[in-house]
């Protein structure tokens, strides 16, 4: 049951690190004209600044404690504080890194791309787990 709840964790925290790496292309590409990842030493900083943000803010706030006994609506809003976070470590990261590039667009779309695309994600992961359950398959013993 152990194994169960470790492999859970890694697959949540897999793809919400997927979902907010697609979240930072995204946006960078549609605020940014000529955006390129691989040339740019402090896109790839900031990116992995906010990763190790998003971990340690998500360890803070229990965003993957046991999420069975809570309903969706307190995931989201612990979603949305570190979300909260995640904006405000993007602008201080990008002043400390005197990033000229990457506007105020790029922060508010980023953020605001992360956010709807996570709160979908726990939605639809709730969503699947239920239907597992309904089959017999993810019960407690």
């Amino acid at each position: 049951m152990h194994i169960y709840r470790t492999s859970l964790y890694f697959f949540r925290i897999t793809t919400d690190i997927i979902i907010i790496i697609c979240a930072y292309l995204i946006a960078a590409t549609m605020t940014v004209a000529s955006f390129n990842l691989l040339y740019s030493t402090n896109a790839q900083l900031l990116l992995l600044s906010l990763l190790i943000v998003w971990f340690f803010a998500t360890k803070s706030t229990g965003l993957y404690l046991e999420f069975r006994s809570r309903n969706i609506s307190y995931e989201l809003i612990n979603v949305a504080k570190n979300i909260i976070v995640l904006f405000i470590a993007t602008i201080i990261i990008l002043f400390l890194l005197k990033e000229e590039t990457l506007s105020r667009n790029f922060v508010a779309f980023f953020t605001s791309l992360a956010l709807v695309l996570l709160s979908v994600e726990k939605f639809l992961f709730r969503k699947v787990l239920n239907i597992l359950r309904k089959r017999g398959r993810n019960l407690r013993n």
